[in-house]
């Protein structure tokens, strides 16, 4: 049986705070809102988000799937007619065996649906509800997997900034520490630029209070600090995590946009995290070498080395490699002859496909360090890339027009002369 464990309005607990109760302690059971016209039904397993429900208009499943583009107006019609006389079992499932919609878009538009509704909850500004605790567990069927974590993140950036977010982080003279958390967390919750930065300055030594003063709007900071605790990517401190080295304001008029840009703070900041960066990548924290590399270029843009670590460690995410491909990119342009650089751009681009790009700069690198047989390796899996993309045999490769040639095959003809 479901007991009440916990009720109230969200105009005295906002909802954020209701979920990192419900978070923390891996609550089971159904969060209950109500406000007039609507009433909204979060169900949870083990803390994390699984089902949720909304009785207002137009926020049912086939409402989802239909502005979706999911299903054709056509079609819902249809087979809501014939969900209708059957008089039972669940519409989404109807919509799989009547061949309306794949078993994957279904998946996908009842994830969205589910997200939108708690979502909404978010803009309530006030409403009664109560939590529900519960042993039992969902119907698989109608379960999903849902980060509360990644979803609070966005629920909480559509929230308006606002003194009760200074008061959510308590004491301001705590420390704020950037918490131990896997790449994949970090990722799955997409934090934008300003979070990231916000991120890179938690290092254990610096109080919130002074966070909140560096950053350009009080309120804003607060509500991202706020984010990222609630999310579990910074943990409040009563004392500072170590003794800081070197202490530095790690903001300045370099970026004020009321001052004039200094061009050496901007400089000595940007070498800080770059530092602090090499030693996270030695490490394999890519996701924190990232943030303070992204920081290094934004103030030091004509630097090719900040570009190039970054490009490195983009590369290490399979969906980040577009962007990878843009900092190898830049970091060429700034510095083309720099042998390293070469060698890893080119290297890039053969596992990404564009191989007569890659071709290019391998032979302008082979010419230039002619004596590293790394290069000339990578020369020729270029050129064996290069011939299977155009059909080629390596009998073919040989023969017709010796201008024709790779580079590759002629030095080692002359090689073998």
């Amino acid at each position: 049986m479901s007991e009440v464990s916990a009720a109230g309005n969200l105009r005295d607990l906002p909802l954020p705070e209701v979920l990192k109760s419900i978070l923390a302690s891996r609550g089971t059971g159904t969060l209950r809102m109500i406000r007039p016209g609507e009433e909204i039904q979060l169900f949870f397993e083990s803390g994390e988000l699984r089902t949720a429900v909304s009785t207002a208009a137009g926020r049912r499943l086939g409402d989802s799937l239909l502005r979706d583009g999911l299903i054709s107006e056509q079609a819902m019609n249809a087979a809501t007619r014939d969900f209708s006389s059957a008089g039972h079992g669940r519409l989404g499932r109807h919509l799989v065996e009547s061949g309306r919609i794949s078993e994957e878009a279904l998946q996908s538009g009842t994830r969205n649906h589910f997200e939108d509704i708690a979502l909404s909850a978010f803009s309530w500004p006030e409403g009664d509800f109560e939590f529900c605790a519960s042993g039992g567990r969902l119907d698989p069927a109608v379960a999903f997997p849902l980060s509360l974590a990644a979803v609070s993140m966005v629920g909480i950036r559509r929230i308006p900034e606002s003194e009760k977010f200074v008061e959510l982080l308590g004491d301001l003279d705590r420390y704020a520490a950037a918490a131990s958390a896997s790449f994949e967390h970090c990722e799955a919750l997409r934090l934008e630029p300003g979070e990231a930065y916000l991120l890179s300055l938690c290092d254990g030594t610096s109080k919130i209070r002074s966070i909140l003063q560096l950053s350009p709007s009080r309120l804003a900071a607060a509500k991202t600090l706020y984010a990222l605790e609630f999310t579990g990517l910074v943990a409040m401190l009563d004392e500072p995590a170590r003794a800081a080295e070197n202490p530095e304001p790690r903001a300045s008029a370099a970026w004020s946009k009321s001052a004039a840009p200094d061009l050496e703070a901007r400089a000595r900041v940007a070498r800080g995290d770059y530092l602090e960066a090499r030693r996270l990548l030695e490490e394999k924290d890519f996701y924190g070498a990232i943030v303070l590399l992204r920081e290094s270029v934004r103030l030091a843009p004509e630097n090719s080395e900040y570009h190039f670590r970054l490009a490195g460690a983009l590369a290490k995410n399979p969906s980040w490699r577009p962007k990878a491909a843009e900092h190898y990119g830049v970091a060429f342009n700034l510095d083309p002859f720099r042998e390293e650089l070469m060698h890893d751009y080119a290297e890039f681009l053969v596992e990404e496909g564009p191989c007569r790009a890659a071709h290019t700069i391998v032979r302008r690198l082979v010419q230039k360090f002619p004596d590293d047989p790394r290069h000339v390796d990578l020369l020729a899996r270029c050129d064996g890339a290069l011939r299977a993309q155009n059909g080629e045999s390596a009998a073919d490769a040989g023969a017709g027009d010796p201008e024709k040639k790779s580079l590759f095959s002629r030095l080692w003809g002359r090689r073998s002369s």
